[in-house]
């Protein structure tokens, strides 16, 4: 008996599995990266910051359609969001209402600070960006595609393609993981 309690404790002590809260808002046009999917959801940053104060956790995209990092970014990350069978969040960077939301990019900064590049001492948000965010915390940041990506000059090679995809599965499943 005591051994069998033993051994119930001890896997109880393993990490516990966090829920995803897939997102309820109306989907993206993503035809601007070349996209025919519903895995992209509209998002402002007053909704981000409400989701987090509800404990939510969900993916956010921080991107737009002409940066060549986040065209290269988008496909490799819809086949991610369709294998998982997750759906998350877009934030365009461009649109009026994220780009003029000045209190609340400063407050984002502040909530991915750990995660996020520095410049001159200075945490900066750089598109594209994957904000993860579990229970509420950002946990993670992924940052661009890749480092060997020169996006302005070519397109990722294949081998490129593959480290991102192994990257961001690797992400999404430790989303899922209680840390």
């Amino acid at each position: 008996m005591v051994i069998l309690l033993s051994l119930l404790m001890l896997a109880g002590c393993g990490n516990k599995s966090v829920e995803y809260d897939q997102p309820e808002t109306e989907v993206m046009d993503m035809s601007g990266y070349g996209l025919e999917t519903e895995n992209f959801h509209y998002l402002n940053l007053d909704k981000m910051f409400e989701l987090m104060d509800e404990k939510k956790t969900f993916i956010v995209v921080l991107s737009h359609v002409g940066c060549p990092w986040c065209e290269g970014l988008m496909p490799v990350l819809d086949m991610i969001i369709n294998d998982k069978e997750m759906q998350v969040y877009y934030l365009n960077s461009l649109s009026e209402e994220i780009a003029s939301d000045t209190e609340g990019l400063d407050k984002l900064l502040d909530l991915a600070k750990e995660y996020v590049t520095y410049e001159d001492d200075k945490p900066v948000l750089w598109v594209p960006s994957i904000f993860y965010v579990q229970e509420g915390k950002i946990v993670n940041v992924h940052e661009g595609t890749v480092n060997t990506h020169p996006a302005k000059e070519r397109d990722m090679t294949d081998k490129e393609i593959a480290r991102l995809e192994y990257q961001l599965s690797r992400e999404f499943d430790a989303l899922l993981v209680r840390k």
